[in-house]
Protein backbone atom coordinates (compact mmCIF):
# COMPACT_ATOMS: atom_id res chain seq x y z
CA UNK A 1 0.00 0.00 0.00
CA UNK A 2 1.76 3.65 -0.97
CA UNK A 3 1.81 5.70 2.63
CA UNK A 4 -0.19 8.14 0.93
CA UNK A 5 -3.61 8.51 -1.03
CA UNK A 6 -3.93 9.94 -4.22
CA UNK A 7 -4.78 12.97 -3.23
CA UNK A 8 -1.71 13.12 -0.79
CA UNK A 9 -3.61 12.46 2.20
CA UNK A 10 -2.27 10.12 4.59
CA UNK A 11 -3.08 6.79 5.88
CA UNK A 12 -3.41 6.17 9.63
CA UNK A 13 -1.05 4.05 11.38
CA UNK A 14 -2.07 0.75 12.75
CA UNK A 15 -2.83 0.70 16.51
CA UNK A 16 -1.57 -2.99 16.11
CA UNK A 17 0.61 -4.02 13.10
CA UNK A 18 -0.26 -7.70 13.79
CA UNK A 19 -4.06 -7.02 14.56
CA UNK A 20 -5.02 -7.31 10.49
CA UNK A 21 -8.88 -7.00 10.96
CA UNK A 22 -8.83 -4.42 13.34
CA UNK A 23 -6.34 -2.56 10.56
CA UNK A 24 -8.91 -3.27 8.50
CA UNK A 25 -11.82 -1.33 10.14
CA UNK A 26 -9.48 1.43 11.95
CA UNK A 27 -8.64 1.76 7.77
CA UNK A 28 -12.43 1.63 6.47
CA UNK A 29 -13.67 3.91 9.68
CA UNK A 30 -10.98 6.87 8.59
CA UNK A 31 -12.02 6.50 5.08
CA UNK A 32 -15.37 7.47 5.79
CA UNK A 33 -14.16 10.35 7.99
CA UNK A 34 -12.32 11.22 4.47
CA UNK A 35 -15.46 11.15 2.77
CA UNK A 36 -17.76 12.89 4.63
CA UNK A 37 -14.68 16.06 4.48
CA UNK A 38 -15.27 15.71 0.79
CA UNK A 39 -12.16 13.76 0.01
CA UNK A 40 -11.67 12.42 -3.70
CA UNK A 41 -9.93 9.17 -4.01
CA UNK A 42 -8.65 7.66 -7.33
CA UNK A 43 -8.06 3.80 -6.46
CA UNK A 44 -11.27 2.20 -7.62
CA UNK A 45 -10.64 -0.69 -5.09
CA UNK A 46 -10.30 1.83 -2.21
CA UNK A 47 -13.37 4.18 -3.40
CA UNK A 48 -15.43 0.90 -3.59
CA UNK A 49 -14.64 0.46 -0.13
CA UNK A 50 -15.36 3.63 1.04
CA UNK A 51 -18.52 3.98 -0.51
CA UNK A 52 -19.87 1.27 1.05
CA UNK A 53 -19.46 2.74 4.73
CA UNK A 54 -19.16 1.43 8.07
CA UNK A 55 -21.35 -1.45 7.17
CA UNK A 56 -18.28 -2.66 4.82
CA UNK A 57 -15.87 -2.04 8.08
CA UNK A 58 -17.86 -4.20 10.20
CA UNK A 59 -18.20 -6.95 7.39
CA UNK A 60 -14.85 -7.11 5.77
CA UNK A 61 -13.34 -7.60 9.00
CA UNK A 62 -15.52 -10.25 10.03
CA UNK A 63 -14.86 -11.80 7.29
CA UNK A 64 -10.81 -11.53 7.23
CA UNK A 65 -11.30 -12.85 10.97
CA UNK A 66 -13.50 -15.79 10.21
CA UNK A 67 -10.82 -16.52 7.36
CA UNK A 68 -7.53 -16.02 9.60
CA UNK A 69 -9.54 -18.40 12.45
CA UNK A 70 -10.24 -20.87 9.69
CA UNK A 71 -6.57 -21.00 8.29
CA UNK A 72 -5.18 -20.81 11.81
CA UNK A 73 -6.33 -24.33 12.91
CA UNK A 74 -5.15 -26.18 15.94
CA UNK A 75 -2.49 -27.90 14.92
CA UNK A 76 -1.30 -24.93 12.58
CA UNK A 77 -0.79 -22.97 15.44
CA UNK A 78 1.37 -25.70 17.35
CA UNK A 79 3.09 -25.95 13.98
CA UNK A 80 3.87 -22.15 13.83
CA UNK A 81 5.73 -22.69 17.36
CA UNK A 82 7.77 -25.45 16.94
CA UNK A 83 8.81 -24.79 13.23
CA UNK A 84 11.39 -21.96 15.23
CA UNK A 85 13.19 -25.22 16.56
CA UNK A 86 16.11 -24.80 14.14
CA UNK A 87 16.68 -21.19 14.80
CA UNK A 88 16.44 -21.47 17.86
CA UNK A 89 15.09 -23.05 21.24
CA UNK A 90 11.36 -23.61 21.27
CA UNK A 91 10.07 -24.86 25.40
CA UNK A 92 7.28 -27.26 25.72
CA UNK A 93 6.19 -27.90 29.15
CA UNK A 94 4.02 -30.76 30.17
CA UNK A 95 1.46 -30.47 33.06
CA UNK A 96 -0.49 -33.13 34.63
CA UNK A 97 -0.58 -35.30 37.65
CA UNK A 98 1.47 -39.01 37.85
CA UNK A 99 0.58 -40.25 34.19
CA UNK A 100 2.06 -37.07 33.13
CA UNK A 101 5.19 -37.54 35.67
CA UNK A 102 5.78 -41.16 33.52
CA UNK A 103 4.20 -43.62 36.55
CA UNK A 104 3.62 -46.86 34.68
CA UNK A 105 6.33 -46.44 31.92
CA UNK A 106 9.04 -49.12 32.35
CA UNK A 107 11.84 -46.19 31.95
CA UNK A 108 12.03 -42.53 30.94
CA UNK A 109 12.05 -43.04 27.25
CA UNK A 110 8.79 -44.64 27.26
CA UNK A 111 6.80 -42.14 28.78
CA UNK A 112 4.58 -40.58 27.12
CA UNK A 113 6.09 -36.97 27.58
CA UNK A 114 9.40 -38.36 26.01
CA UNK A 115 7.75 -40.57 23.02
CA UNK A 116 6.12 -36.96 22.27
CA UNK A 117 9.42 -35.29 22.76
CA UNK A 118 10.83 -37.58 20.05
CA UNK A 119 8.41 -37.17 17.29
CA UNK A 120 8.45 -33.60 17.94
CA UNK A 121 12.07 -32.77 17.23
CA UNK A 122 12.17 -35.41 14.24
CA UNK A 123 9.61 -33.12 12.65
CA UNK A 124 11.62 -29.94 13.79
CA UNK A 125 15.35 -30.82 14.17
CA UNK A 126 17.31 -28.41 16.24
CA UNK A 127 19.60 -27.84 12.75
CA UNK A 128 22.82 -29.09 15.27
CA UNK A 129 24.78 -31.90 13.77
CA UNK A 130 23.64 -34.82 16.03
CA UNK A 131 21.95 -33.10 18.79
CA UNK A 132 18.69 -33.18 20.30
CA UNK A 133 17.70 -31.43 24.02
CA UNK A 134 16.83 -34.98 26.20
CA UNK A 135 13.75 -34.59 28.18
CA UNK A 136 14.43 -32.85 31.25
CA UNK A 137 12.67 -32.00 34.44
CA UNK A 138 10.85 -28.62 34.78
CA UNK A 139 12.01 -28.40 38.66
CA UNK A 140 15.23 -26.70 38.44
CA UNK A 141 15.14 -26.17 34.87
CA UNK A 142 16.58 -23.14 33.45
CA UNK A 143 15.46 -21.29 30.35
CA UNK A 144 17.12 -23.03 27.11
CA UNK A 145 19.46 -21.34 24.49
CA UNK A 146 20.73 -23.95 22.13
CA UNK A 147 18.22 -24.61 18.81
CA UNK A 148 15.81 -27.51 19.19
CA UNK A 149 12.64 -28.50 20.78
CA UNK A 150 13.09 -28.59 24.62
CA UNK A 151 10.87 -30.53 26.48
CA UNK A 152 10.74 -30.39 30.12
CA UNK A 153 8.28 -32.53 32.31
CA UNK A 154 6.57 -30.54 35.40
CA UNK A 155 4.12 -34.27 36.11
CA UNK A 156 3.22 -34.00 39.48
CA UNK A 157 1.58 -37.48 41.19
CA UNK A 158 -1.88 -37.24 43.08
CA UNK A 159 -2.92 -34.06 41.95
CA UNK A 160 -5.69 -32.33 40.55
CA UNK A 161 -7.47 -29.57 38.97
CA UNK A 162 -6.81 -27.74 42.13
CA UNK A 163 -3.07 -28.41 42.73
CA UNK A 164 -1.04 -29.65 39.65
CA UNK A 165 0.24 -25.99 38.84
CA UNK A 166 1.44 -24.96 42.49
CA UNK A 167 3.67 -21.31 42.86
CA UNK A 168 6.89 -23.66 42.48
CA UNK A 169 5.93 -24.99 38.87
CA UNK A 170 4.89 -21.23 38.30
CA UNK A 171 7.63 -19.55 38.77
CA UNK A 172 9.86 -22.10 36.91
CA UNK A 173 7.87 -21.14 33.75
CA UNK A 174 8.72 -17.54 34.51
CA UNK A 175 11.90 -19.13 33.74
CA UNK A 176 11.73 -21.44 30.90
CA UNK A 177 9.26 -19.40 29.04
CA UNK A 178 7.58 -21.58 27.16
CA UNK A 179 6.30 -21.97 23.78
CA UNK A 180 3.61 -24.38 24.27
CA UNK A 181 2.03 -26.05 27.69
CA UNK A 182 0.97 -29.45 27.34
CA UNK A 183 -1.90 -29.87 30.41
CA UNK A 184 -3.35 -33.77 31.30
CA UNK A 185 -5.50 -33.27 34.24
CA UNK A 186 -8.69 -34.66 35.41
CA UNK A 187 -7.73 -38.65 36.17
CA UNK A 188 -7.96 -37.70 40.02
CA UNK A 189 -10.71 -35.18 40.19
CA UNK A 190 -12.57 -38.01 39.19
CA UNK A 191 -11.78 -40.22 41.41
CA UNK A 192 -12.65 -37.49 43.95
CA UNK A 193 -16.02 -36.76 42.42
CA UNK A 194 -15.16 -33.23 41.85
CA UNK A 195 -18.40 -31.27 40.59
CA UNK A 196 -17.60 -30.57 36.56
CA UNK A 197 -18.71 -27.26 36.84
CA UNK A 198 -15.81 -27.01 39.85
CA UNK A 199 -13.24 -28.56 37.37
CA UNK A 200 -14.10 -26.48 34.69
CA UNK A 201 -13.47 -23.09 36.69
CA UNK A 202 -10.03 -24.99 38.35
CA UNK A 203 -8.31 -25.51 34.88
CA UNK A 204 -9.48 -22.24 33.86
CA UNK A 205 -7.98 -20.62 36.42
CA UNK A 206 -4.88 -22.79 36.07
CA UNK A 207 -4.20 -22.05 32.33
CA UNK A 208 -4.47 -17.91 32.93
CA UNK A 209 -1.53 -18.32 35.93
CA UNK A 210 0.35 -20.47 33.44
CA UNK A 211 -0.18 -17.11 30.36
CA UNK A 212 1.14 -14.73 33.50
CA UNK A 213 3.57 -16.48 34.45
CA UNK A 214 5.42 -17.14 31.15
CA UNK A 215 4.63 -13.51 29.83
CA UNK A 216 4.71 -14.72 26.12
CA UNK A 217 1.19 -16.36 25.38
CA UNK A 218 2.00 -19.68 25.26
CA UNK A 219 -0.12 -21.87 22.93
CA UNK A 220 -1.69 -24.41 25.92
CA UNK A 221 -3.20 -28.07 24.92
CA UNK A 222 -6.05 -29.33 27.40
CA UNK A 223 -5.65 -33.21 26.52
CA UNK A 224 -8.52 -35.45 27.51
CA UNK A 225 -7.40 -39.23 28.24
CA UNK A 226 -9.26 -42.64 29.52
CA UNK A 227 -11.88 -43.51 32.27
CA UNK A 228 -10.03 -44.53 34.73
CA UNK A 229 -11.14 -48.13 35.15
CA UNK A 230 -10.70 -48.45 39.35
CA UNK A 231 -13.44 -46.10 39.67
CA UNK A 232 -16.50 -48.28 39.87
CA UNK A 233 -19.25 -45.93 40.26
CA UNK A 234 -17.86 -42.55 39.59
CA UNK A 235 -20.06 -39.89 40.99
CA UNK A 236 -19.57 -37.48 38.09
CA UNK A 237 -19.71 -39.23 34.21
CA UNK A 238 -15.61 -38.80 32.84
CA UNK A 239 -18.07 -36.91 30.04
CA UNK A 240 -18.94 -34.34 31.84
CA UNK A 241 -15.04 -34.05 32.76
CA UNK A 242 -14.12 -33.81 29.13
CA UNK A 243 -16.88 -31.65 28.36
CA UNK A 244 -15.34 -29.07 30.47
CA UNK A 245 -12.24 -29.29 29.11
CA UNK A 246 -13.87 -28.46 25.82
CA UNK A 247 -15.80 -25.53 27.05
CA UNK A 248 -12.54 -23.96 28.83
CA UNK A 249 -10.83 -23.95 25.71
CA UNK A 250 -13.58 -23.03 23.58
CA UNK A 251 -13.85 -19.82 25.93
CA UNK A 252 -9.90 -19.19 25.33
CA UNK A 253 -8.33 -17.93 22.18
CA UNK A 254 -4.77 -18.82 24.02
CA UNK A 255 -5.98 -22.91 23.90
CA UNK A 256 -6.78 -25.91 21.96
CA UNK A 257 -8.15 -29.56 22.98
CA UNK A 258 -6.91 -32.84 21.93
CA UNK A 259 -9.19 -35.77 22.16
CA UNK A 260 -7.17 -38.52 24.23
CA UNK A 261 -10.31 -40.28 25.33
CA UNK A 262 -11.00 -41.61 21.68
CA UNK A 263 -8.42 -43.76 20.95
CA UNK A 264 -8.42 -45.73 24.58
CA UNK A 265 -12.73 -45.62 24.22
CA UNK A 266 -12.20 -47.75 20.33
CA UNK A 267 -9.34 -50.17 22.39
CA UNK A 268 -12.00 -51.00 25.36
CA UNK A 269 -8.77 -49.16 27.95
CA UNK A 270 -12.26 -46.85 29.36
CA UNK A 271 -14.16 -46.63 32.19
CA UNK A 272 -15.20 -49.11 34.63
CA UNK A 273 -14.49 -52.70 34.09
CA UNK A 274 -12.88 -51.71 31.07
CA UNK A 275 -11.56 -54.85 29.08
CA UNK A 276 -8.34 -53.73 27.96
CA UNK A 277 -7.43 -56.40 25.18
CA UNK A 278 -4.17 -54.66 24.28
CA UNK A 279 -3.04 -53.48 27.96
CA UNK A 280 -3.16 -50.46 27.87
CA UNK A 281 -3.36 -49.82 31.20
CA UNK A 282 -1.51 -50.98 34.11
CA UNK A 283 -2.72 -53.69 36.33
CA UNK A 284 -3.49 -50.85 39.34
CA UNK A 285 -6.38 -50.09 36.54
CA UNK A 286 -5.26 -46.20 36.79
CA UNK A 287 -2.10 -45.74 35.11
CA UNK A 288 -1.36 -45.96 31.41
CA UNK A 289 1.58 -48.89 30.23
CA UNK A 290 4.13 -48.56 27.80
CA UNK A 291 1.99 -49.57 25.41
CA UNK A 292 -0.48 -46.87 26.75
CA UNK A 293 1.71 -44.72 26.74
CA UNK A 294 2.83 -44.34 23.12
CA UNK A 295 -1.04 -44.80 22.37
CA UNK A 296 -0.69 -41.16 24.14
CA UNK A 297 1.50 -39.48 22.68
CA UNK A 298 0.65 -41.01 19.12
CA UNK A 299 -2.98 -39.29 19.55
CA UNK A 300 -1.33 -36.19 20.38
CA UNK A 301 1.34 -36.20 17.91
CA UNK A 302 -1.46 -36.91 15.06
CA UNK A 303 -3.28 -33.96 16.31
CA UNK A 304 -0.59 -31.58 16.10
CA UNK A 305 -0.08 -32.89 12.32
CA UNK A 306 3.35 -34.14 12.64
CA UNK A 307 4.73 -36.40 10.40
CA UNK A 308 4.88 -40.67 10.93
CA UNK A 309 8.00 -41.23 12.39
CA UNK A 310 10.49 -42.65 10.17
CA UNK A 311 13.43 -45.53 11.13
CA UNK A 312 16.13 -43.95 13.59
CA UNK A 313 19.14 -42.59 12.12
CA UNK A 314 21.27 -43.51 15.65
CA UNK A 315 23.47 -46.21 13.98
CA UNK A 316 24.54 -47.75 17.30
CA UNK A 317 22.67 -48.33 20.57
CA UNK A 318 24.56 -50.48 23.19
CA UNK A 319 21.87 -51.58 25.69
CA UNK A 320 22.37 -55.60 25.65
CA UNK A 321 24.02 -55.03 29.74
CA UNK A 322 22.40 -58.10 30.93
CA UNK A 323 23.67 -60.74 28.21
CA UNK A 324 26.92 -59.43 27.36
CA UNK A 325 30.19 -58.81 28.39
CA UNK A 326 31.38 -55.48 27.54
CA UNK A 327 34.94 -55.34 26.03
CA UNK A 328 34.95 -58.14 24.45
CA UNK A 329 34.35 -57.92 20.48
CA UNK A 330 30.72 -59.14 18.81
CA UNK A 331 29.49 -59.34 15.17
CA UNK A 332 28.03 -55.51 14.59
CA UNK A 333 29.52 -53.99 17.72
CA UNK A 334 33.11 -53.40 18.44
CA UNK A 335 33.52 -52.84 22.38
CA UNK A 336 36.87 -52.07 22.92
CA UNK A 337 38.48 -52.17 26.40
CA UNK A 338 40.54 -49.42 27.06
CA UNK A 339 42.91 -49.81 29.92
CA UNK A 340 41.36 -53.45 30.23
CA UNK A 341 38.38 -52.23 31.53
CA UNK A 342 36.01 -54.83 31.48
CA UNK A 343 32.25 -54.80 32.94
CA UNK A 344 30.27 -57.72 33.03
CA UNK A 345 26.87 -58.47 33.93
CA UNK A 346 24.91 -59.02 37.50
CA UNK A 347 21.40 -59.31 37.09
CA UNK A 348 19.88 -56.11 35.62
CA UNK A 349 23.02 -54.21 35.67
CA UNK A 350 26.85 -54.47 34.73
CA UNK A 351 29.15 -54.22 37.07
CA UNK A 352 33.20 -53.22 36.64
CA UNK A 353 35.83 -56.18 37.26
CA UNK A 354 39.14 -54.51 36.38
CA UNK A 355 39.43 -50.92 36.12
CA UNK A 356 39.42 -49.28 32.60
CA UNK A 357 37.20 -47.70 29.72
CA UNK A 358 34.87 -49.99 27.46
CA UNK A 359 33.79 -47.73 24.41
CA UNK A 360 32.21 -48.69 21.41
CA UNK A 361 33.08 -47.33 17.66
CA UNK A 362 29.75 -45.56 16.15
CA UNK A 363 31.56 -43.98 13.17
CA UNK A 364 30.01 -40.31 14.53
CA UNK A 365 31.70 -37.76 16.98
CA UNK A 366 28.76 -36.07 18.14
CA UNK A 367 26.90 -38.21 20.20
CA UNK A 368 24.82 -38.28 23.94
CA UNK A 369 25.55 -40.83 26.30
CA UNK A 370 23.41 -41.49 29.14
CA UNK A 371 23.03 -44.78 31.81
CA UNK A 372 22.09 -45.06 35.55
CA UNK A 373 25.00 -45.39 37.72
CA UNK A 374 25.30 -46.40 41.10
CA UNK A 375 27.41 -43.36 43.29
CA UNK A 376 30.00 -44.99 45.25
CA UNK A 377 32.13 -42.70 47.62
CA UNK A 378 35.39 -44.42 46.49
CA UNK A 379 34.66 -44.68 42.99
CA UNK A 380 35.36 -42.65 40.02
CA UNK A 381 32.65 -43.57 37.66
CA UNK A 382 30.66 -42.61 34.59
CA UNK A 383 30.25 -42.24 30.82
CA UNK A 384 32.43 -41.39 27.95
CA UNK A 385 32.10 -39.08 24.71
CA UNK A 386 34.23 -38.10 22.32
CA UNK A 387 37.19 -41.02 23.27
CA UNK A 388 40.25 -41.92 20.97
CA UNK A 389 42.02 -43.81 23.48
CA UNK A 390 42.49 -44.54 27.15
CA UNK A 391 43.81 -40.69 27.78
CA UNK A 392 41.86 -39.10 25.03
CA UNK A 393 38.59 -38.97 25.90
CA UNK A 394 35.55 -36.48 27.26
CA UNK A 395 34.02 -38.02 30.54
CA UNK A 396 31.21 -36.92 32.72
CA UNK A 397 31.96 -38.78 36.34
CA UNK A 398 31.15 -39.27 39.74
CA UNK A 399 34.31 -38.18 41.27
CA UNK A 400 33.26 -39.90 45.11
CA UNK A 401 36.21 -38.95 46.50
CA UNK A 402 35.89 -35.09 46.32
CA UNK A 403 31.71 -35.98 46.30
CA UNK A 404 31.14 -34.00 43.03
CA UNK A 405 29.86 -34.38 39.74
CA UNK A 406 32.65 -33.65 37.14
CA UNK A 407 33.86 -33.16 33.05
CA UNK A 408 36.75 -34.83 32.30
CA UNK A 409 39.20 -34.05 29.82
CA UNK A 410 41.49 -36.58 29.97
CA UNK A 411 42.74 -36.95 33.20
CA UNK A 412 42.01 -33.25 33.86
CA UNK A 413 38.96 -31.81 35.49
CA UNK A 414 37.75 -29.13 33.81
CA UNK A 415 34.68 -28.36 35.11
CA UNK A 416 32.00 -29.49 37.76
CA UNK A 417 28.75 -29.09 39.43
CA UNK A 418 27.97 -27.64 43.00
CA UNK A 419 25.23 -27.76 45.78
CA UNK A 420 24.71 -31.56 44.74
CA UNK A 421 24.36 -33.60 47.57
CA UNK A 422 24.93 -37.10 46.30
CA UNK A 423 23.84 -40.12 48.27
CA UNK A 424 26.11 -43.04 48.63
CA UNK A 425 24.71 -46.09 46.83
CA UNK A 426 21.84 -44.62 44.89
CA UNK A 427 21.53 -44.48 41.14
CA UNK A 428 21.54 -41.50 39.57
CA UNK A 429 20.73 -41.06 35.73
CA UNK A 430 23.75 -39.47 34.05
CA UNK A 431 23.94 -38.07 30.22
CA UNK A 432 26.39 -36.40 29.03
CA UNK A 433 25.75 -34.90 25.41
CA UNK A 434 28.83 -33.66 23.12
CA UNK A 435 28.16 -31.49 20.09
CA UNK A 436 30.66 -29.59 17.95
CA UNK A 437 32.51 -27.80 20.57
CA UNK A 438 29.36 -27.86 23.23
CA UNK A 439 29.12 -30.08 26.55
CA UNK A 440 26.02 -29.96 28.30
CA UNK A 441 25.77 -32.72 31.50
CA UNK A 442 22.27 -33.40 33.02
CA UNK A 443 22.07 -35.56 36.18
CA UNK A 444 18.52 -37.05 36.70
CA UNK A 445 17.25 -35.22 33.56
CA UNK A 446 18.25 -32.05 34.61
CA UNK A 447 20.88 -29.84 33.00
CA UNK A 448 23.30 -29.09 35.48
CA UNK A 449 26.02 -27.85 33.37
CA UNK A 450 27.14 -26.66 30.05
CA UNK A 451 30.45 -26.49 29.43
CA UNK A 452 32.84 -24.92 26.17
CA UNK A 453 36.06 -26.47 24.54
CA UNK A 454 38.46 -23.94 24.06
CA UNK A 455 39.68 -23.55 20.30
CA UNK A 456 42.73 -26.39 20.80
CA UNK A 457 40.66 -28.34 22.53
CA UNK A 458 37.94 -29.00 19.83
CA UNK A 459 40.53 -29.33 17.26
CA UNK A 460 41.12 -32.19 19.49
CA UNK A 461 38.40 -34.19 20.17
CA UNK A 462 36.36 -32.94 16.99
CA UNK A 463 36.87 -36.57 15.20
CA UNK A 464 37.08 -38.99 17.83
CA UNK A 465 33.71 -40.94 17.66
CA UNK A 466 34.34 -43.91 20.48
CA UNK A 467 31.84 -43.18 23.29
CA UNK A 468 31.43 -45.48 26.70
CA UNK A 469 31.79 -45.73 30.21
CA UNK A 470 34.69 -45.96 32.12
CA UNK A 471 35.38 -47.00 36.23
CA UNK A 472 38.42 -46.22 37.94
CA UNK A 473 38.14 -48.84 40.46
CA UNK A 474 36.71 -52.89 40.56
CA UNK A 475 33.98 -52.89 42.67
CA UNK A 476 31.01 -55.02 43.09
CA UNK A 477 28.83 -51.87 44.29
CA UNK A 478 29.16 -49.89 41.08
CA UNK A 479 26.36 -51.05 38.98
CA UNK A 480 25.77 -49.51 35.31
CA UNK A 481 22.12 -50.33 33.50
CA UNK A 482 20.69 -49.00 30.88
CA UNK A 483 23.46 -47.66 29.27
CA UNK A 484 22.36 -45.85 25.87
CA UNK A 485 24.89 -44.59 23.48
CA UNK A 486 22.98 -42.25 20.73
CA UNK A 487 25.04 -40.87 18.04
CA UNK A 488 23.22 -39.49 14.99
CA UNK A 489 24.41 -38.63 11.28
Amino acid sequence: MPETTPNGAPYPVADDPNDVPGYLRQLAEWSDENLAAGATLNDGTMAAALNAGGVFADGIAATIAGARDAALSDASRVLAQLAKAQRGPVTVVTLGSSSTGGVGATIASRRFVNVLAARLQAAFPSGIYGYEPPVGDLTGAVERTLPGVHVLNGGIGGTTSANYVPSGTLAQIAVVKPAVVVHMIGANNYFFGTPAATFEAELDARLTEVSTAAGNNPLQVVCSTYARPDVAAPAVPWQDFVEAMQAVVTERSDAIYVDGLTPFEAAEASGPGAADPLDLIEPDNIHPSDAGHALMAARIADAFDLPAPTASRVPEVLDRYSRKTLGNTETGHTYEAQSSGVFVPNGSALTCTTAGNVVVETGFSDAEVSALVTYVPAVVVGVIAKSTDANTRLGWYFNGPSGRLELYRGATIVNWTTSIALNPGQEYHLSLVAVLDKLLGFLNGRQVLTHTLAPGESATYSGHTKHGVRCNTANASVRIRCLNISARS
